[in-house]
């Protein structure tokens, strides 16, 4: 007998109403990975369903195990449900049969498509979002070009997933077939052999580097930095001719690197608007004088070889060419997996500023905001309709979410308060577990289970 699945009591101090008895039903579990403060109702209604509609075309593509991956927001969290594909055992493995054919299709030469199709692509759509002369257009123009906005970001949402989950697949898959071939990895010594490959992470981290290594040569800047906190950096530097300079390289920098920001949220200001996170990194650089990013990466490039060569000397007769696939297949992810969050998940949510504080200019210029910064309080359907001509003063409703944000976090700063999930009975809940961790694995195909252990 299958047991029913049983919905949990919402608490009293987390009131809410599902939208029918179906949705109830459904596995829902808080993200607090991505959004640990919550969502702001702009990028909750802008750009999360973009997103996920980029994100759940591409797993079809890729003939993921669910169906859906769909998002709910209350109170500011963000909830989340994956839909299997089938509750027949049968289906779900033919299933993941295909994905497993699917993946072995997208692998092979990943990071060269990301890096020549998908990442250019991506770029386009950042440069455009970012450059828009929007201060010209008019309100509806506006509207239109918000919405072709949230097109290309649903494309965003695709190209994230086309790229991400078949580098998952790949790493998964090599610790299978390295665990297979040598026993359990001790110490995760196997994932020496994926480290030491250029990213966008260590770029930026190389760059702060660099500008600690200037501050360190102008002692006024220097001291400057040591003497006031960071958010008061960028005007204390502004006040010489060294710290102006200074200054001016941070600037150059951010231009590049800092449409990034805290929280991944569109109401989070991004570095390049505040740059205290930049000064604080680059202060705590300046007071490590024996620090050299640059030789521990080239350190760690020098282990991965040579635990390479340790490890094909050790398969010399063996399935040498099989593992060296595979391990080619998993050493694409580190840059895939840094390159993708920084253009997709940080600049591409970040830039997507630019065109909602213009509209935020017009609406407290109207009278319905107070000032542009409350339109990240607003519901993109609200947002739309104050640019399409709607009448009516938003700023009472500004306040009452600003006081509900404000009652989130108390909320969050109390153990055990926040929901973690609303289920069903114990084995729905184990079922659809399974199904998370499917999403993201690959079958270990019957010719690797006979191949010999080497001595």
């Amino acid at each position: 007998m299958v047991a029913k699945p049983e919905t949990l009591p919402v608490p009293n101090d987390f009131p809410f109403q599902w939208e029918n008895a179906e949705e109830a039903a459904r596995f829902w579990v808080v993200d607090m990975m991505h959004w640990p403060h919550g969502l702001s109702p702009l990028s909750a209604t802008m750009d999360m369903p973009a997103f996920m509609r980029g994100f759940t075309k591409a797993a079809r593509e890729l003939c993921m195990p669910f169906i859906n991956m769909e998002t709910k927001i209350i109170h500011g969290w963000v909830y989340m449900n994956v839909e299997p594909y089938s509750t027949d055992p049968a289906q779900m493995e033919r299933r993941m049969a295909d994905m497993q054919g699917q993946m072995g299709k997208h692998i092979p030469g990943l990071l060269d498509r990301w890096r020549t199709v998908y990442e250019p692509e991506v770029r386009c759509i950042n440069e455009d979002t970012l450059k828009g002369d929007y201060s010209k257009l008019t309100d509806k123009d506006l509207s239109g070009l918000l919405e072709a906005i949230v097109d290309k970001r649903e494309r965003e949402g695709e190209l994230h997933m086309l790229a991400v989950f078949p580098a998952m697949g790949a790493v998964m898959f090599y610790e299978q077939v390295y665990t297979q071939l040598f026993g359990e990895p001790k110490a995760g010594d196997h994932l020496q052999l994926l480290q030491g490959f250029q990213n966008k992470s260590v770029e930026v981290g190389v760059g702060l580097w660099q500008l600690a290594r200037e501050a360190r040569k102008r002692p006024e800047v220097l001291e400057t930095l040591r003497r006031v906190a960071s958010g008061d950096a960028d005007e204390a530097l502004s006040q010489s001719e060294q710290g102006r300079a200074f200054r001016g390289a941070v600037q150059e920098f951010l231009a590049t690197y800092g449409w990034r920001a805290n929280e991944m949220d569109l109401a989070e200001p991004t570095w390049f608007e505040r740059p205290a996170p930049a000064y604080t990194l680059i202060r705590e650089y300046a007071a490590r004088e024996d620090y050299d990013p640059e030789g521990e990466f080239n350190s760690l490039v020098s282990a991965r070889k040579a635990r390479e060569e340790v490890i094909f000397k050790q398969l010399a007769g063996g399935p040498i060419d099989m593992f060296q696939q595979v391990l080619a297949g998993a050493q694409q992810y580190l840059p895939i997996q840094e390159d993708h969050n920084f253009y997709i998940d940080q600049v591409g949510l970040s830039v997507q500023r630019v065109p909602a504080l213009e509209a935020g200019l017009r609406l407290a210029a109207a009278g319905r905001i107070a000032k542009a910064e409350d339109v990240f309080l607003l519901h993109y359907e609200e947002l739309q309709d104050g640019l399409r001509g709607g009448k009516g003063d938003l700023i009472e409703l500004v306040d009452r979410r600003r006081r509900e944000r404000a009652v989130r976090l108390h909320l969050l700063r109390r153990p055990g308060a926040l929901p973690a999930a609303q289920a069903g009975c114990r084995g729905e809940r184990d079922r659809l577990a399974a199904v998370h961790a499917a999403a993201v694995g690959l079958l270990l195909p019957p010719l690797l289970r006979q191949q010999p252990t080497p001595d």
